[in-house]
C-alpha cells in the first residue's frame, strides 16, 4: 500500500485552519465536561472554576508541545529507536486533535503513546518501566491504551519523516560524490526531528518534509539544493513540488527557531491541575468518593442477593421436608389426629 492510499494520507493531514478548529472544538468539549461534572456533583464539588481559570487553546498546545519534547528526551535516555519516537509523537498530536488536556493529562498520554508506538513498531517495552520513572500507575497507561486507539480510529500505520532521508542523501551523493554524506544525513535527521515536533507533521506528507529537511541540511553544508531539486524533479510538471519544498524549508526553519516557553508551560500546567475534569481523574476526591460508593452499593447488592439465595434455599428445604403450606404435607400432619379419633 502506498502513502496516497493510506489512512495517514486520507484521514490525518489537515490545513492549519482545520487544526486550529479541531483544537478549539476539543477544548470546548473539555470545558463543557468539567462544568457538567460540577453541575452533576455540586454537593460534593461546590462552585465550578471560573471561565478564565481554564487553560486556553494556546495553553493546551503549549502543554502538548512540551510533552512532545519530553518524549524525545525520554527516548534518547532509554535508547529507544527513532522510529518509536516518530510514531509516538504523531499519536500524541493526533490524540489531542480529538480530545482536551482537561480530559486526559499529557504526561499519561505521552507514556501511553510511547507504549503503543513501541508495539506498533515491534519494539518491546514494559509500561512499568515508564510508570515508575514518572510516578504514574501502570494501570493508568494500560487503561488509556483503549481510549487512545479509539481516538486514533485504530489507524496505527504511520509514515515517518526519517525513512526517506537516506534515499535523498544518496541522490545528493550521486550529484556530488565529494559531499560529506554522513554529516548531511545527520543534519537532515535533526531537521526531521524538528518537523515532527511541530504541527507540520499534521499538514504535509512525510516524504515532502524529509526532502525539505535534506535540502536545509544541504544548504548548511554549502551544497546547491536548488540545483539538486531541478535535477531530481525537472520540468514544469514539478514546479509546484519545488515551490512547496522551498516553502516547507522556510516553515521548518521558523519552527526550529521557536523555543518552548517553560514558564508558559508551567503556568498552563498549573491551570490544568486546578480545572481538570474530576470524573476523569482517578486520583481526584470525587473519583475516590464515587469509587467508595460504588463498592458500598456493590456490597449491598451482593448482601441482598445472598439473602435472596438463602431464602430460596430455605424454601426449597421446607418443600422437600413437607413443611410447606397445603399439598401433600397437610395429610401427613393430620394423620395422627385421625388415628386418635378412630381409636
Amino acid at each position: 500500500m502506498g502513502f496516497e492510499t493510506s489512512s495517514h494520507a486520507k484521514h490525518w493531514l489537515f490545513t492549519e485552519d482545520t487544526i486550529l478548529r479541531m483544537r478549539k472544538e476539543s477544548h470546548a468539549r473539555g470545558v463543557a465536561g468539567v462544568l457538567a461534572a460540577y453541575a452533576d456533583h455540586a454537593e460534593f464539588l461546590g462552585t465550578p472554576p471560573a471561565d478564565d481559570a481554564f487553560p486556553s487553546v494556546e495553553d493546551e498546545t503549549v502543554l502538548v508541545d512540551f510533552y512532545a519534547q519530553q518524549m524525545w528526551v525520554l527516548c534518547k535516555k532509554v535508547e529507544l529507536p527513532p522510529k518509536v519516537f516518530g510514531c509516538a509523537v504523531i499519536f500524541l498530536k493526533r490524540f489531542y486533535l480529538k480530545t482536551s488536556v482537561l480530559e486526559y493529562v499529557p504526561k499519561e498520554v505521552m507514556l501511553t503513546a510511547l507504549v503503543l508506538a513501541a508495539k506498533s513498531e515491534e519494539v518491546h517495552i514494559a509500561p512499568s518501566a515508564f510508570a515508575a520513572k514518572f510516578k504514574v500507575k501502570p494501570e493508568a497507561i494500560i487503561a488509556l491504551e483503549i481510549m487512545m486507539l479509539e481516538k486514533l480510529s485504530f489507524h496505527l500505520m504511520v509514515y515517518q519523516v526519517w525513512h526517506p532521508i537516506g534515499g535523498f542523501v544518496d541522490m545528493f551523493r550521486r550529484l556530488d560524490p565529494e559531499c560529506d554524506w554522513q554529516t548531511l544525513r545527520d543534519e537532515a535527521m535533526e531537521w526531521a526531528r524538528d518537523a515532527m515536533l511541530s504541527d507540520l507533521i499534521l499538514q504535509y506528507p512525510p516524504s515532502q518534509l524529509a526532502l525539505a529537511a535534506t535540502c536545509l541540511a544541504a544548504d548548511e553544508a554549502g551544497l546547491d539544493a536548488d540545483t539538486f531539486l531541478a535535477h531530481q524533479f525537472p520540468g514544469p510538471e514539478n514546479d509546484a513540488l519545488r515551490a512547496t519544498i522551498r516553502e516547507l524549508e522556510n516553515a521548518l526553519d521558523t519552527a526550529s527557531q521557536t523555543t518552548l516557553d517553560k514558564a508558559a508551560a508551567r503556568a498552563a500546567n498549573a491551570a490544568l491541575d486546578a480545572t481538570r475534569n474530576p470524573l476523569l481523574d482517578p486520583e481526584s476526591a470525587l473519583s475516590k468518593h464515587l469509587a467508595e460508593r460504588a463498592l458500598e452499593d456493590k456490597a449491598t447488592a451482593q448482601l441482598a442477593e445472598l439473602e435472596r439465595a438463602n431464602a430460596r434455599r430455605a424454601a426449597k428445604q421446607r418443600e422437600l421436608m413437607g413443611f410447606d403450606d397445603g399439598g401433600a404435607g397437610s395429610s401427613s400432619d393430620d394423620a395422627p389426629v385421625a388415628m386418635v379419633e378412630g381409636k
